[in-house]
């Protein structure tokens, strides 16, 4: 399980998500799966079927993330945030216009790891926290 904070004024800090993940397999809250492109490097996620998702890469190695949910119906709310889980190794999240990372440093995916992004406007990202 996890949680992730953000400072608030006057010292505080402020709940932004919460990951109750269970190893055995049970998973409570809000989990969905997201799915490969059939082609190129624009993911969607199902904006109405949570904030977690464990990305399904259907057997492919080397996958990369260059844009999340780029069509405007498809779009997070500008606050939202949402925690990619990774079970294999491999996957880019590129640093991008789209996908704004810490210190523009490219995601890379090991085993059972994760991103947590904020959406801003325009349908892009900005990186909270990353466990790789």
């Amino acid at each position: 399980s996890s949680i992730t904070l953000m400072a608030d004024t006057g010292g505080t800090w402020k709940e932004v998500s919460r990951n109750n993940y269970d190893a055995s397999g049970t998973h409570t809250g809000s989990v969905a799966i997201c799915f490969p492109p059939t082609s190129g490097y624009y993911w969607t996620c199902p904006k109405n079927e949570g904030n977690i998702f464990f990305l399904d890469m259907q057997g492919g190695t080397d996958q990369t993330i260059i844009r999340l949910n780029q069509p405007t119906a498809d779009r997070f709310d500008s606050g939202t945030v949402i925690t990619l889980m990774f079970t294999d190794a491999g996957t880019r999240v590129r640093h991008s216009g789209y996908i704004k990372l810490k210190n523009s440093a490219d995601f890379v995916s090991v085993p059972f790891s994760s991103i947590t992004l904020m959406a801003d406007t325009g349908g892009t990202w900005i990186e909270m926290s990353r466990n790789n």
